[in-house]
């Protein structure tokens, strides 16, 4: 999770070139770089993604807004391995959905590695609103536990809280992220344009 948030805060202004010397073009090369990262994005890679950044990127998209917001709700839950996993699946498809789509308008060189102009369709974070989605969160959580109320009381006598926190997980939390999905479907996509520099790296 801490590696997703990460990289969604620094997304996006420089990205690493490694491997390029000389006073030859490497214009294949500065693409190639600008590539893997919004492709790696578009994947949900964030690992991938995060590799192509240097430390010192800040974030032009709103993407800080809504993942800071989410972090600090996840921040220091342990609601068990099926609450873990489906987190982390949750923001992998949030992180696919950062770039709709992207086109490497223009590339200029320097001694230095390069700056490059990208426009296409982001997510509009900063209308992402998970908030409005409370209230179907909240009738869902008051559903499924009166549906299941009878079999989650015999697994807390007969396991403890753990287990009957992690059975609640299982079954509800599928459904949660679900409909926070949908809500970013659901927000609309705009045209971006950013200029990316691009540097080598340690100078390779």
């Amino acid at each position: 999770m801490k590696k997703i948030c990460v990289l969604l805060v620094s997304a996006l202004l420089a990205v690493t070139l490694i491997g390029c010397s000389g006073k030859e073009s490497h214009e294949t090369e500065i693409k190639a770089a600008v590539d893997g990262f919004f492709q790696a994005m578009q994947a949900g890679d964030a690992a991938k993604a995060e590799s192509y950044l240097t430390d010192d990127c800040q974030d032009d998209f709103g993407i800080n807004g809504i993942t800071g917001a989410l972090d600090a709700q996840l921040e220091g839950l342990d609601l068990g391995e099926t609450f873990e996993a489906e987190s982390q699946e949750f923001m992998k498809n949030i992180v696919s959905q950062a770039f709709e789509s992207y086109t490497i308008d223009s590339v200029k060189e320097n001694s230095s590695g390069g700056t490059v102009t990208v426009s296409g369709k982001c997510l509009d974070f900063d209308n992402l609103d998970f908030s409005e989605s409370n209230d179907d969160i909240t009738a869902l959580s008051e559903q499924y536990t009166n549906e299941h109320l009878e079999e989650l009381q015999k697994i807390y006598m007969e396991q403890g809280e753990d287990a009957m926190t992690e059975a609640i997980m299982s079954g509800l939390v599928p459904m949660l992220y679900d409909t926070m999905e949908q809500t970013a479907k659901d927000t609309p996509r705009i045209d971006f344009n950013a200029s990316i520099t691009v540097v080598e790296q340690d100078g390779q």
